[in-house]
């Protein structure tokens, strides 16, 4: 459910996190190893994560970071995720690609407490999570599934209020539809919305809850492409007025460099590459230096050179944008 983890709000205790002392482990993205490629240095570095936590300044409680130390998690004898270490700064919206069975939907669940890891550590806003436990306070994480999740029993504002407390449950609610541009159907039941307005009430109960940690599990995989289009501009744009702190996981190379500041590529359940998208917002799936990075992307997930010749630039606008 959306708005409600394993029957509680699953959130993390508000303190300013220090350096978590892991940028140098070996295998670690920082969210600043790669640009198009590149290597880049320590005052690129430092300009990032400045920009990054500037950029939820005075925009609502703001996002909070992420650090993902040696997190290993296996299904019986098959390992999902082998020893991933991540870092994610408040305010950064992340994109995870990789092929199906990479750990993508699995990292997001640990994230979110809903699953426990074998072995490492999860910090959020400097706070260990522990396995299959995120503890409740008053920074909300929340996770939006691919499909709405909507309860058909209850109208569309009954469903945004889900799990909300409190006398202004109510105002909170409808300010959350408002957000989706959907306050005039808080009277309807879920069953005559379209499959977008369906995704929008999921989103607003998310947001319903003023999160400051976003996860995002394909939420749009099963829209049409007009409506997708739509959607990720809605996100994008609620996302960054509130500096959230967002990772999405899809299969969209498109859709991962349209939204994300960077991009994050697993591969057998550990990381691979990272691609920084040094591009201004609102973007346009149509930009040249975005098509170039959708073309790196797709060469390093299926293991060719960024550099190799064959695969013409063009292929990266092309339909093959999904893994």
């Amino acid at each position: 459910m959306i708005g409600a983890i394993q029957g509680r709000a699953a959130s993390v205790t508000p303190i300013l996190a220090g350096e978590l002392g892991i940028n140098d482990a070996p295998g670690i993205d920082t969210g600043v190893g790669a640009t198009q490629g590149r290597e880049i240095g320590v005052a690129e570095i430092s300009r990032r994560r400045i920009n990054v936590r500037e950029s939820a300044t005075g925009r609502g409680p703001g996002g909070v970071g992420v650090a993902v130390e040696n997190l290993s998690v296996a299904f019986g004898s098959r390992s999902v995720l082998r020893d991933l270490n991540l870092e994610i700064f408040p305010g950064e919206f992340v994109a995870v690609v990789g092929r199906s069975g990479c750990g993508k939907s699995t990292l997001l669940r640990v994230l979110a407490g809903l699953h426990a890891q074998d072995r490492g550590q999860v910090r959020i806003d400097g706070i260990a999570i522990e396995p299959g436990h995120v503890p409740v306070s008053e920074a909300p994480v929340r996770l939006m599934f691919q499909e709405p999740r909507l309860l058909p029993w209850k109208k569309v504002l009954a469903n945004v209020a889900l799990g909300l407390r409190g006398p202004d449950a109510d105002a909170r609610a409808r300010e959350a539809l408002a957000a989706v541009a959907l306050a005039d159907r808080a009277g309807d039941w879920p069953s005559v919305l379209s499959g977008g307005q369906r995704q929008r009430v999921a989103l607003a109960r998310a947001l319903a809850h003023a999160p400051r940690l976003l996860l995002l599990d394909e939420p749009l995989g099963a829209l049409d492409a007009l409506t997708r289009l739509e959607m990720q501009g809605l996100i994008a744009g609620i996302c960054r007025t509130r500096g959230l702190t967002v990772v999405l996981v899809t299969h969209d190379i498109q859709e991962a460099v349209v939204l994300a500041d960077r991009v994050v590529i697993l591969e057998n359940g550990r990381w691979l590459d990272t691609i920084q998208i040094d591009v201004p917002h609102p973007r346009s799936a149509h930009l040249p230096e975005l098509a170039v990075l959708q073309h790196t992307l797709l060469q390093r997930i299926v293991g060719e050179s960024p550099e190799s010749p064959e695969t013409p630039v063009v292929a990266a606008k092309s339909s093959v944008n999904r893994l």
